[in-house]
């Protein structure tokens, strides 16, 4: 069998061939976080890591992580790997007793670990669900938009606190990475969901991840595999749960054009959540045509920002 040499890329999140350069002393080494995926290439079928290309750069060579590349070698039919370091994950308990995952690559939880389930609740579906449907009580029906799908938590408990209500729920998410559905299964959630909300989950997570599915006469769910900036729709929701991973950790998905490109899709009078306030955060939701107010924060918190369209 053919082998090629192929090259990982932290910082484009992509892998390419190249052509082997073993005499090259500056593709000898990888920095810290380039190293941490070895382990899990190995994982792949016909996947090997020449030992002289497993070095790591010491120093000042480790804050060039996003900018380094680890190289591999894989058969040659393969053409393009596309190896994502984010399966670097960790089940990790929160102060609330229920589970998150930390993310080794980001170096970030899914959720806070003051609590990842109260959190969940208080945010999202108190401050943002509830509140919607006490403000709007002739509705029989939601849309929701997420924005950080990940373990899923968010839709879970809407799922259940709309079938419960006889609310029909349409919900989508956003999601770059999804998790496997064994990591999905390990969050433990199902102590806090219906037997059936949780059975149709893990039955049907990997269908709405290419199609809108039902999952119950109440429910429909859909995850689009893609970066926010890519997501394309004619839709627009009563709800968006912007859920993203922090600024300190995703500075990109806070900027101004991620906002605006989220803000296109909530209807006027729908009403935008999400765990954190920043001055930037609440400049950029008034020029878009939102009314931004703060809301009590979730523990660990003492505030967190609400805002409705009002154009």
């Amino acid at each position: 069998m053919s082998i090629k040499t192929y090259c990982y890329n932290p910082k484009t999140e992509r892998t390419h061939p190249r052509p082997s350069q073993e005499g090259n002393p500056t593709r000898q080494a990888v920095t810290k976080a380039a190293a941490r995926a070895i382990p899990l290439l190995r994982g792949v079928e016909g996947c090997v890591i020449p030992p002289w290309r497993q070095q790591s750069v010491q120093g000042d060579g480790q804050t060039r992580a996003a900018r380094s590349l680890l190289f591999f070698e894989a058969p040659l039919q393969s053409r393009r790997y596309r190896f994502n370091p984010i399966n670097m994950l960790e089940i990790v308990k929160t102060a609330d007793g229920s589970n998150t995952i930390f993310n080794a690559e980001v170096g970030e939880h899914y959720h806070s670990t003051h609590g990842a389930l109260q959190e969940s609740r208080h945010v999202f579906i108190q401050s943002g669900l509830a509140y919607f449907l006490e403000n709007n009580p002739s509705a029989n029906s939601v849309s929701i938009l997420e924005v950080g799908f990940g373990t899923g938590l968010n839709f879970l408990l809407s799922a259940d606190y709309c079938t419960d209500s006889k609310i029909s729920l349409d919900y989508v998410g956003i999601e770059a990475y999804p998790l496997s559905p064994g990591m999905i299964r390990t969050t433990g959630y199902d102590q806090y969901l219906s037997a059936e909300t949780w059975k149709m989950f893990n039955e049907k997570y990997g269908q709405a991840l290419h199609s809108t599915t039902e999952f119950n006469p109440h429910c429909k769910l859909q995850i689009a595999n893609c970066k926010l900036l890519d997501f394309r729709s004619n839709r627009q929701f009563d709800l968006i749960y912007f859920d993203a991973f922090a600024s300190a950790r995703q500075p990109e998905m806070w900027e101004e054009a991620a906002i605006g490109h989220t803000i296109q899709f909530l209807k006027s009078g729908g009403v935008f959540v999400t765990y954190a306030i920043t001055g930037n955060l609440k400049r950029a939701l008034k020029v878009l045509g939102c009314r931004v107010e703060k809301a009590p924060g979730a523990a660990g918190k003492r505030e967190m920002l609400r805002a409705v369209k009002i154009v």
